[in-house]
């Protein structure tokens, strides 16, 4: 009896403190409650912050890969993107003052790589400012070195799930994804050699425990490449949730060739660590580690421009424009 009172007052101070470190902002005449707080060491102690968020562009909603994990698996498109509305878009949320960057995402979006440099373009004549990020498979990797702003690029996500070409295809179902040379290619044309970064999704049978996570972590270092993510998979299928892995049981045994800098908490709603590597060659890797939980989250830290042209409140979100 007791214990259930403690764990409704808990709830309810919960629940207090997450209305507390939101706040409303008025985006094309609706109002969008935001995270309002920085993650700390401390689920239940966050930082009040002013509101922030990042706005993702899906260029497409097709992919040349058919991952098991993905919820974008054997998805289509729904229409033809109007840069003219995104233009609109982008420099309405950044007057605001709360746009921390936009993300050019999809499906894959460098099916479509002359459309990839014209956003890139046209984000970077509102304001060069503006932080842009880019995930893909790594199709058509290298037409990046054609484009007219990739420096203006602070960080490209190559989706990259194993150290092996061989079993990365076969995780990503296609032999359209960038291989090991097309990486070290780019890598040693882009000046600023920390914009590349290779993310890597924990699967049952493949990167799994810490030796493997090791072995990730030099293939990278053999590339050139700095930075590395590790990503446990969200649970949007029964794949996902029969191969889920906990970031936490692998960095659990770690060996001195890790250092942990951080390990930060948004309340129940998901979790990341950051650190460094030192790598057989004495060189340094940065790497983060995250994990997003099953809770559902009760305010917006993304809006999401569709190829529907619509923006919502996240992928699955409300339509506020």
């Amino acid at each position: 009896m007791i214990m259930d009172v403690v764990h409704h007052v808990v709830i309810i101070i919960l629940v207090d403190a997450v209305k507390m470190y939101t706040e409303e902002v008025e985006l094309f005449n609706k109002k969008v409650k935001f995270k309002s707080f920085l993650c700390t060491n401390d689920k239940n102690k966050p930082r009040k912050s002013k509101p922030s968020f990042r706005l993702s562009i899906k260029l497409t909603d097709s992919c040349n890969s058919s991952c098991l994990f993905c919820a974008n698996k054997n998805t289509k498109d729904f229409g033809e993107l109007d840069f003219d509305k995104i233009e609109k878009v982008v420099r309405e949320l950044n007057k605001t003052g709360y746009l921390i960057g936009v993300s050019i995402t999809g499906g894959e979006p460098m099916l479509y790589p002359d459309k990839v440099n014209k956003l890139i373009n046209l984000i970077t004549s509102i304001d060069e400012k503006i932080n842009i990020c880019i995930t893909t498979n790594g199709i058509n990797l290298r037409k990046f070195a054609e484009f007219d702003n990739l420096e203006r690029i602070e960080s490209l996500h190559i989706s990259r799930h194993h150290y092996d070409d061989d079993i990365n295809r076969e995780i990503f179902h296609s032999d359209d994804i960038a291989t090991s040379e097309d990486i070290k290619y780019l890598q040693s044309i882009v000046k600023d050699k920390l914009i590349i970064n290779i993310n890597t999704v924990l699967i049952k049978g493949y990167i799994d425990n810490i030796e493997e996570v090791k072995k990730m972590f030099e293939y990278a270092d053999s590339l050139g490449i700095r930075r590395v993510g590790i990503v446990s998979l969200i649970k949007l299928n029964e794949y996902a949730k029969d191969n889920f892995i906990d970031f936490n049981d692998i960095f659990d045994k770690k060996d001195s060739s890790f250092f942990i800098g951080h390990h930060l908490y948004s309340y129940d709603y998901c979790e990341c660590i950051d650190g460094i590597y030192s790598a057989d060659s004495q060189n340094i890797l940065e790497f983060y580690a995250r994990m997003g939980k099953e809770k559902k989250c009760p305010f917006v830290t993304q809006l999401v421009y569709t190829t529907d042209n619509k923006l919502k409140t996240g992928f699955n979100g409300e339509v506020i424009y």
